[in-house]
């Protein structure tokens, strides 16, 4: 029943109450009287309520309250994920460590009749009971520790017990939620203790941590692939085997991986001529804690897009080739080498006078090595219509034939769609072309001299190609070291070439002239996100007279050179244009030749997006995710060429599983492309997933979508040693603390049972003030008794005011 327990004697709340209800008795009878008269007593009436009530609030009126504690029991809480398998060889696995500790334990509680005890264990989930006896029996094969998930299942259950002793080697997973989960339990009247296990022993160990591979390629596209291997509890120095399969099981390539904390391990070989999986095996060590992660798989894809090269060269030279009768001109030694890839396609432009600083570019057809000029077709005037290439060759054309919004676009095209530019020697290039210090000069590795200062005209000696360099993609003729590198010795010499001030710094340098310290006359470079050639000699014409005829020994059949002129005496021969009858070439007569260009088209076009996709393309910046953690994503859109709208738009990445959620990814401009991080659940247990990208450009939604492979990685074997601190910090926010002993342990819970029945019964006296019944009661007497008032006191006043006038 409601009882009163006044904050102050009666006599004083009666005081504190009778004087003021005086004070309003002689106001009402003394006082100015509202108008109409019969306000007086409502006034009078809602004035002794609220009096009437604070007097209530004085007099503190309470009801009795009391609760029963539940009855105080002990949960041993044992970890029994994978990690807690591990232990010293010959001795106690961490499990085993945990049993004997809550064995001798609970025989102690049990002698002392101090408490009820019980036993569950959880690794990914809380697992049932099980007798103490029978802990030893448990195998610590769980995949993952997940002690808050089980405590929040302890939470749930509604009355946790009293007192829950977690015994683990701290290596928890989901750590981020047991601030929650610990207050939730403390809130219920459960105290947490911990006693940490095991030693910093690392497992015997070796697992792939990350893989590193292209997404997209040509067909037959040196592909390099990198793996990261980790080790743990292995003698450093120790071989590793790791070995690289194609989806049949044949081994592309084997290595050797010294023991280390962290090694990559890089593989190069040649793509396949169809998109194809590939595997990754890291030999098994005898005593290996877990084989699971000596595995990954990746998928690179091919592309069966061509790829599409602008070729725009001034020489008007053509070629006899041996006593067929056949010619072939020097512009379609090449373009015959990219017909022949079978993966190229171009549009080969020249000018009808390759002196003119002025527009004269027109698409060109050869016919027997004579030139016709299609004036229906130019250089792109437009920069959608240059996106459409991957590659641009340029030599005898001088700098007058572009525009300046032109020579900005091929800029643009490199660093912002990876396009490959080369420029070649000649006459009418480099500085001779007026190339110096125009915005060319800024994408190729050379600096060149000023206008006149470059050319050289002269027989050069052979050049020397560094040993270094013969590895490079361009030079690669044969699979063969020792046949590549007699190709390679075999190279034609120049006669003539440019000179430039220097190469750039960065820049790799694929060919020297040895006879003037080393002069570059090859350098390659990455350049935004494309790549650049400075070639000092000529591609073809006159300097390369001898460079056009590069073939195996004996098979030479390109033969003395034509003139063909150039400006006004430039024309097309009709009669000339027709090959003999029955007379055709069945290969090219110069392989090498077409060999190297071939070559030089797919390295400068590798890295171009707009074969890879065609309005937007992602990529994972990793082959591989790992569960748990943030898996780093790009896309690029190639729907949108203005620099400036790109930044206005939203593209986004998600997981493609059930209730991913979707990430905005961020416009980067240094890298033009947007990027960001998608987390991986731990939960994803699958080999592979596909990532979704999605934006829209003017009104018109584009997607990409990609396939990652997941990453076999145990995180149980990955992170072993056992964290004390992690533990300590889990008993003192569970209001308890970490026991090192078993005697410590039963003390602990006889003191926490000593408690608990101390305060099995509990009772106190519960105030009712704090109800809103009464304050609402309160404040609206206060509020009627003042607007009553208001209102007589407001016409009393008028009254008076009548009677004055």
């Amino acid at each position: 029943m409601p009882s009163l327990d006044p904050v102050f004697p009666v006599p004083v709340v009666a005081t504190l109450v009778l004087a003021p209800a005086l004070l309003l008795v002689y106001r009402a009878i003394r006082g100015r009287k509202p108008v109409p008269r019969w306000l007086i007593a409502p006034i009078a009436v809602l004035r002794f309520a609220a009096l009437a009530l604070i007097a209530l609030l004085l007099l503190n009126p309470v009801e009795p309250v009391s609760r029963t504690a539940p009855d105080f029991g002990t949960l041993f809480l044992v970890d029994r994920s994978g990690s807690m398998g591990l232990g010293p060889d010959g001795g106690k696995s961490r499990l085993g460590e945990a049993a004997d500790w809550v064995k001798e334990t609970t025989r102690n509680l049990e002698k002392n009749g101090t408490a009820r005890v019980s036993v569950r264990t959880f690794g990914s989930a809380l697992d049932e009971a099980v007798p103490p006896d029978a802990l030893s029996s448990v195998q610590a094969n769980s995949p993952a520790t997940r002690l808050a998930a089980s405590l929040a299942t302890l939470a749930d259950m509604g009355k946790p017990p009293g007192h829950i002793q977690i015994i683990s080697d701290g290596c928890v997973h989901d750590r981020g939620d047991l601030s929650g989960v610990l207050g939730r339990l403390r809130a219920g009247g459960a105290t947490v203790s911990t006693h940490t296990v095991g030693s910093d022993t690392p497992p015997r160990n070796s697992w792939i941590s990350r893989v590193d591979a292209p997404r997209i390629v040509r067909a037959g596209a040196r592909v390099a692939v990198t793996a990261t291997i980790n080790t743990s509890g292995l003698p450093e120095g120790s071989p590793l085997a790791l070995t690289l399969k194609d989806a049949s099981g044949k081994t592309i390539q084997q290595k050797s991986v010294p023991v280390a904390a962290e090694t990559p391990c890089t593989f190069e070989f040649p793509a396949a001529i169809r998109t194809g999986s590939y595997h990754l095996e890291l030999a098994r060590i005898p005593g290996e804690t877990s084989f699971r992660d000596n595995d990954s798989s990746f998928t690179i894809e091919i592309s069966s897009a061509k790829l599409r090269v602008l070729f725009v060269d001034g020489t008007h030279h053509k070629r006899k080739i041996g006593n067929t009768g056949l010619c072939v001109n020097d512009l379609e030694l090449m373009t015959m080498a990219f017909d022949a890839a079978g993966d190229i396609e171009y549009l080969c432009v020249t000018c009808q006078d390759q002196y003119l600083q002025a527009p004269n570019l027109f698409q060109v057809s050869f016919h027997n090595g004579e030139m016709l000029l299609d004036r229906n077709v130019t250089f792109p005037t437009t920069r959608e219509e240059l996106y459409k290439y991957d590659v641009m060759i340029i030599s005898d054309v001088p700098v007058g034939n572009f525009s300046k919004d032109q020579l900005q676009w091929v800029v643009d095209w490199v660093t912002e769609r990876g396009a490959g530019f080369l420029m070649g020697g000649g006459y009418t290039t480099f500085d001779c072309g007026h190339y110096d210090k125009t915005v060319w000069e800024q994408i190729i590795p050379a600096d060149m001299k000023a206008y006149g200062q470059g050319y050289v005209e002269e027989r050069l000696p052979p050049m020397r190609i560094p040993k270094a360099a013969r590895s490079h993609p361009i030079w690669h003729f044969s699979d063969n070291p020792e046949e590549n590198d007699r190709i390679l010795d075999s190279h034609p010499i120049w006669q003539g070439m440019v000179r430039i001030k220097r190469v750039k710094p960065g820049a790799l340098v694929l060919a020297t002239r040895p006879d003037t310290g080393d002069e570059p006359l090859i350098a390659v470079q990455s350049y935004g996100r494309g790549r650049s050639i400075a070639y000092m000699p000529d591609p073809n014409g006159g300097w390369g007279v001898n460079f056009t005829k590069w073939a195996p020994p004996g098979k030479e059949i390109v033969g003395e050179t034509i003139m063909l002129g150039t400006g006004g005496s430039f024309r097309f021969n009709e009669a000339n244009s027709h090959p003999p009858p029955g007379v055709t070439l069945k290969e090219h007569p110069s392989p090498y030749y077409a060999k190297f260009w071939v070559n030089v088209v797919r390295w400068l076009g590798e890295n171009s997006i707009r074969w890879k996709r065609d309005k937007l393309a992602g990529r994972a910046l990793a082959a591989t995710a790992a569960p748990g953690t943030g898996l780093p994503v790009a896309a690029e859109v190639l729907a949108e060429t203005d620099p400036a709208a790109l930044e206005s738009l939203s593209v986004g990445a998600r997981l493609d599983r059930s209730g991913s959620p979707r990430v905005n990814l961020e416009y980067d401009r240094d890298r033009r492309e947007f990027v960001g991080t998608i987390p991986v659940p731990e939960s994803v247990d699958a080999s592979e997933m596909r990532i979704l990208f999605d934006t829209t450009v003017a009104g018109q939604s584009h997607s990409d979508i990609i396939p990652v492979t997941v990453l076999a990685t145990n995180r149980e074997f990955s992170e072993t040693k056992p964290d004390r601190r992690v533990m300590e910090e889990i008993a003192t926010a569970g209001g308890s603390r970490h026991c090192a002993t078993p005697d410590e342990a039963v003390a602990m819970i006889a003191d926490l049972a000593r408690k608990a029945e101390s305060t099995a019964l509990e009772a106190w006296q519960r105030p009712l003030w704090p109800r809103w019944e009464i304050w609402a009661a309160l404040a609206f007497t206060l509020c009627l008794e003042w607007y009553l008032r208001r209102r007589g006191n407001t016409a009393s006043a008028l009254t008076e005011s009548a009677s004055q006038t």
